[in-house]
């Protein structure tokens, strides 16, 4: 069979994560990776036409990633796209922007197969394509970065949007200290996407609590307006044995996958009565919680679990991959009989 490709833009900002996880999929599958370059522009009818014009079929598997889909326009910028691939499966992230669904799409056979990151959008996606389409949630690499350690420095971590009255971190810090709380503001940020996943997951790995609110309470314009979901943030925090104080999404996804104590409410965005809430939680924390957070975020959370579902729909062999699913089995049930 031929080796399964696959293919991830190069966007940047808050899409790195894309690319890191496309490059450990690509080691876990044996798979080839291509990275595009989505920097140069293009006419709006170049986009259209390639989005509908038949594509010749090879022989090559790919599973092509993208954050949304709009970006679904530019799969002519993948130099095999017509002639080198045969059986397509398109893995949308950001797919509760159902609003940017290419009508075209309806008038293409070009992709075969569509993967959605939420439950609620199997069946809108399915309905408006016309394509094969099933529920394959994001994740985070518990397995590699994450962390179990109960030994942490900081008590509130600050990581990417945040509404008003939390923006501020020189000011969050200040509120903090007044009532014996340790922040950490922004982490630094590096453009390689594995060093940058990295020092992300250092920094929730050193923290017993990480800010996050729901885009409902926070009305940013790259936020939808209308349908709340999961970030990467949220699992990764998790994955890294931090539990998120915050306001959780109201969707499928934060009620499926996680699990009691994985989430701090703090019912409302004002601070002052979320960091008593806060504080008052921090007086009965213990490292007990980073083991169970990690320990769940293994079974639940984990990329791999998710590329076992993509190596069964190309049918590929992945000794590899097989491997640490079943560490990971193997820690968590040692971890279960020694709680």
């Amino acid at each position: 069979m031929p080796r399964l490709h696959i293919v991830v833009p190069r966007i940047g900002s808050g899409y790195r994560i894309l690319e890191y996880a496309a490059r450990l999929a690509a080691d876990l599958l044996d798979a080839q990776l291509t990275i595009v370059d989505w920097s140069q522009p293009r006419s709006v009818l170049r986009a259209r036409l390639a989005m509908i014009r038949p594509r010749r079929r090879g022989a090559a598997p790919c599973l092509y990633i993208v954050p949304t889909p709009g970006t679904l326009y530019d799969c002519d910028r993948v130099e095999e796209w017509s002639g080198g691939f045969g059986h397509v499966a398109v893995w949308v992230t950001d797919s509760w922007v159902t609003e940017w669904l290419p009508g075209l799409l309806r008038y293409s056979r070009n992709i075969d197969h569509f993967f959605v990151s939420q439950p609620e959008d199997v069946e809108p996606w399915r309905t408006a394509t016309g394509t094969p389409t099933e529920l394959l949630s994001v994740g985070t690499d518990v397995f590699g970065l994450g962390s179990s350690q109960g030994d942490r420095r900081v008590d509130i971590l600050r990581v990417g949007r945040q509404p008003p009255e939390w923006d501020d971190d020189e000011d969050n810090a200040r509120a903090c200290a007044a009532m014996g709380l340790r922040y950490q503001g922004r982490p630094p940020l590096a453009e390689n996407a594995s060093v940058n996943q990295s020092l992300l997951m250092q920094a929730y790995a050193n923290s017993r609590y990480a800010i996050s609110f729901s885009n409902r309470m926070d009305r940013q314009s790259y936020t939808h307006r209308t349908r709340e979901y999961v970030t990467f943030r949220w699992l990764d925090a998790l994955a890294a044995g931090a539990v998120v104080a915050g306001v959780a999404p109201r969707c499928d996804m934060a009620a499926q996958y996680f699990w009691p104590g994985a989430l701090l409410e703090l019912g409302g965005i004002e601070r002052a009565s979320g960091l008593a809430s806060i504080a008052e939680a921090r007086r009965s924390w213990t490292p007990d919680v980073c083991m169970r957070n990690h320990r769940e975020a293994l079974l639940r959370l984990d990329w791999r679990w998710r590329f076992k579902v993509i190596a069964d729909h190309f049918g590929l062999s992945t000794p590899k991959l097989d491997r640490e699913l079943d560490e990971i089995r193997r820690r968590t049930a040692v971890q279960i009989a020694l709680t």
